[in-house]
């Protein structure tokens, strides 16, 4: 609720209470701490601690991995929130091999045309836009259209992928597209708040 209102801080210092807790109800290696631990990340992202953020995520791929196995879907869904903190930390050559690894194993977990998969597919373009690479649009591409077709084109994720969408286009003087793209995702965004 806190993190809802924009009380990140707030939300923070009890997400960090309630991790101490369940480390000393149960241990550092049980289930209940990784949840724990993946909450406060959340807010970690939120407060532009990336830094912070990518090692707690850390921990959490290394005990996902221990608890559930290495192709566990949570072990995906970890990668790729490891592969945004790093890329948000501007560790962006860093995060394509984490990024790459969540798609794998989402790939088994999902299929390719869930929307984890294409939200995975999303954090990837992003990272090769900051790259200066051209894959970067037919990654986000496909991303949109697994998006479209599952979640719908007026989703809120949509609008997202539309928006790093245009900023590659426009970072390649696609204009006429990165316009279309812009305007697009704006459109879905008054609407979802409407």
């Amino acid at each position: 609720v806190l993190r809802s209102r924009g009380k990140y801080q707030e939300a923070e210092n009890i997400a960090l209470q309630a991790l101490e807790q369940e480390i000393q109800l149960y241990g550092e290696d049980h289930p209940r701490v990784t949840t724990a631990l993946s909450n406060r990340s959340l807010f970690l992202l939120d407060l532009a601690r990336y830094h912070e953020a990518a090692e707690q995520y850390r921990i959490i791929v290394e005990n996902n991995r221990r608890q559930l196995g290495p192709d566990h879907l949570y072990v995906g869904f970890a990668l790729s929130s490891l592969s945004l903190a790093l890329m948000e930390d501007g560790k962006h050559e860093e995060s394509i091999p984490v990024i790459d690894e969540a798609l794998m194993i989402l790939q088994k977990a999902v299929g390719e045309e869930h929307r984890y998969y294409a939200m995975s597919l999303a954090i990837k373009g992003e990272a090769l836009l900051y790259l200066k690479r051209g894959q970067a649009i037919p990654v986000l591409k496909r991303s949109l259209g697994i998006l479209t077709n599952t979640v719908g084109r007026d989703h809120p994720n949509t609008a997202k992928v539309l928006t790093i969408l245009g900023r590659a286009q426009f970072n390649t003087g696609d204009y006429e597209a990165a316009e279309l793209s812009y305007r697009e995702a704006l459109n879905i965004q008054r609407s979802s708040l409407a």
